[in-house]
């Protein structure tokens, strides 16, 4: 967030813009969840999916506000989706006040959108919840497209869970994947190299009430 001061001068912040939809996770499906489904739905291994042919569940995005303080303050929420064939599937999922649509600006970028919604000291403020997202740098979340029956701690737990039975139960089938760096087992090993740092990174989040970002 920048901010701008009556006597020329501004300041640069970091803070949580938006805030996700407030409503549980769906449940589980009786039949269970499976590796495939967990990769999927982790925000940090989009890019690892394509070998596996695996669809990745994410658009990529990032935002930033404009805030001009004061007894006749405004803001400028900037909200941008990048370009991705999901985006019209998450759109969906994005609620908007309708008393003010007339302060919410929409540009289409390609197949991606620029949402600009206007707040002031006349109007007051308003809210645009979003699907769950996971903030990956200062400049770049990833959200989820479809509905999660986790989160991204959650899907993390689970596929290494899964990816350690499959290592346990069926070594023979194992081994003949990593001796052919079969695009699973690469999978697996990317899952295994990024949880290291981010499920202590998301348990530190959780533990200390606050969000931490890498910048970008």
């Amino acid at each position: 967030m920048t901010s701008f001061w009556t006597d020329g001068g501004s300041t640069t912040s970091f803070e949580n813009l938006f805030g996700a939809i407030d409503v549980p996770y769906v449940l589980l499906p009786s039949e269970g969840i499976t590796l495939a489904e967990c990769l999927s739905s982790i925000p940090l291994m989009v890019a690892h999916l394509t070998p596996t042919d695996l669809t990745s569940n994410f658009v990529r995005g990032n935002c930033l506000a404009r805030t001009w303080p004061g007894d006749e303050w405004r803001t400028e929420f900037v909200f941008v989706i990048h370009p991705s064939p999901l985006v019209e599937k998450l759109i969906e999922g994005i609620r908007v006040d309708p008393k003010a649509v007339d302060r919410i600006e929409v540009r289409e970028i390609a197949t991606g959108l620029h949402i600009v919604m206007k707040n002031d000291w006349i109007n007051g403020p308003t809210g645009m919840p979003v699907p769950p997202a996971a903030t990956i740098k200062t400049d770049e979340w990833r959200m989820w497209t479809n509905s999660p029956t986790l989160n991204e701690f959650g899907y993390l737990y689970v596929a290494l869970f899964l990816a350690g039975n499959y290592a346990r139960y069926y070594p023979d089938k194992w081994l003949a994947d990593v001796e052919s760096s079969s695009a699973i087992s690469l999978a697996i090993e990317e899952l295994c190299s990024m949880a290291e740092w981010r499920v202590p990174w998301l348990s530190l989040c959780e533990m200390d009430l606050k969000m931490y970002v890498n910048e970008a």
